[in-house]
């Protein structure tokens, strides 16, 4: 096997990838910012919107299995810098649209830009660091969405108060953008910068897949897939659904908590957004680090499931506190709960 690469190229590698997994949060979050605004601009129901991000969802699920396969053969540098540059301009697409059938198009172009990030960052990781390494690493990545998300909120409520106070703008060809559109716009600009910058990276040696499930070499990945989900079903499955749940209670939380403290609260769309984005940064990235910490305490403590019941009771407290959300009598309480 090649060795691996020196600590300090590992490293930046995965700086890179931190600060992809951070703007790519912000362009999949902001739609959350504007949710009202463009709901009475655009003449459309809170189903319609929600449908704007699950359309996401399912075409950054879909497209990340091929997405998957070519990470296995091609350089993934390369498929990150194109994703980047997908993704972000897939962003200012949707500021340029004109009814709400042209956004439900360009979401879907973002998720499947995004798609590229995660098959590809993990192929990296496992070719840039020793396997004992691997779980650190993958906390501190984990901290990329939750700063991201964080960011999102906070960068968008800025420039969303920014362009409300200036209005509409009338672009040639595009006519007449309004501050929501503008957002789109401002934010996705970033991202095709840092898809040039990506090409700089150093893209490590392959080294040979650990075969977990016995299958031959010769066989090819997707019979040992098929071999190591056969002989390890009962923990796959449960672990894919359990995942599934708590992905599904998060993200909802997420898109919809700026417009709940504006209708339940009062709040502004900008002040919220800066409110709850804070909170993310601040409290946010240390969840998984401390998760990561918990679990290598259990597993010296001879704990052989570590690395999934410490995610696991994060997760059910997590749950508790969202409930808790929808029940405090004042914004304050909530934030607290938050």
């Amino acid at each position: 096997a090649p060795p691996y690469p020196k600590p300090i190229v590992a490293w930046i590698g995965v700086s890179m990838l931190l600060v992809a997994a951070i703007v790519s949060f912000i362009d999949r979050q902001v739609i959350a910012i504007v949710i009202d605004d463009m709901k009475s601009d655009l003449a459309v129901g809170d189903a319609q919107i929600g449908w704007l991000y699950g359309i996401f969802a399912v075409f950054y699920a879909l497209a990340g299995f091929p997405i998957a396969w070519l990470s296995d053969h091609k350089s993934r540098k390369h498929i990150i810098a194109i994703g980047i540059f997908f993704w972000s301009f897939m962003t200012i697409t949707c500021g340029l649209t004109q009814n709400y059938w042209q956004l439900f198009l360009a979401r879907m172009g973002v998720g499947v830009g995004e798609a590229t990030l995660m098959p590809a960052q993990i192929s990296l990781i496992g070719d840039y660091f020793p396997r004992e390494k691997i779980p650190l690493v993958i906390s501190v990545l984990q901290a990329g969405p939750i700063i991201g998300t964080g960011a999102a909120f906070i960068i968008g409520g800025y420039v969303l108060e920014i362009v409300a106070g200036a209005g509409a703008v009338v672009v040639p060809f595009f006519g007449e953008l309004q501050p929501w559109q503008l957002t789109f716009i401002y934010v996705g600009l970033p991202g095709l910068a840092l898809a040039l910058l990506f090409l700089l990276i150093r893209e490590p040696a392959r080294r040979p897949a650990h075969d977990a499930a016995g299958a031959d070499e010769k066989d090819g990945p997707f019979i040992a897939l098929r071999l190591f989900y056969s002989r390890n079903r009962h923990t796959i499955v449960f672990h894919h659904l359990g995942f599934l749940c708590l992905t599904l209670v998060g993200y909802t939380f997420v898109f919809w908590t700026v417009s709940f403290f504006v209708r339940v609260h009062g709040y502004e769309n900008y002040t919220a957004s800066q409110i709850f984005g804070w909170m993310f940064l601040i409290a946010g990235p240390a969840g998984p680090i401390i998760v990561a910490l918990f679990a290598s305490w259990l597993a010296r403590r001879g704990r052989r499931d570590a690395n999934i019941l410490a995610p696991m009771i994060s997760g059910i407290l997590g749950v508790v506190f969202i409930i808790s959300v929808q029940f405090m009598p004042s914004s304050q309480l909530a934030w607290i709960m938050y």
